[in-house]
């Protein structure tokens, strides 16, 4: 698999992705909206910023999500482009399944890379 942005690995609630796999959900994850710095005024006070916030997500994803078959559910509003790459970068592997949200704007291509 080439390298792209999101690391090849989302998978879009469709058809192809079998219902059984969702049964196997490990970790749900929503509105996560990285790289969102208005997010901290409006829902999350107590943040200095939000790359205080995404490495607090990170480091719980990663000591979550350990094997490449666990499932991980991302229930939308993932975040702008600069976010979701500089995020899905550093997150351990798994089963990712994305169910866009409406913030989820980017084209699907970049989604699917």
């Amino acid at each position: 698999m080439k390298h792209s942005p999101t690391g090849g690995w989302i998978k879009f609630f469709r058809k192809e992705v079998k219902m059984s796999r969702l049964k196997d959900a490990k970790f749900l994850w929503t509105d996560n909206h990285w790289n969102h710095e208005n997010l901290i005024k409006i829902a999350r006070p107590g943040w200095k910023n939000s790359a205080e916030i995404e490495a607090y997500q990170i480091n719980d994803y990663n000591n979550r999500i350990t094997r490449t078959d666990q499932v991980v559910v991302f229930l939308g509003d993932l975040g702008d482009k600069v976010g979701i790459e500089r995020v899905m970068s550093q997150l351990n592997t798994g089963y990712k399944i994305l169910i866009m949200g409406n913030h989820d704007k980017l084209a699907k291509a970049f989604y699917e890379q």
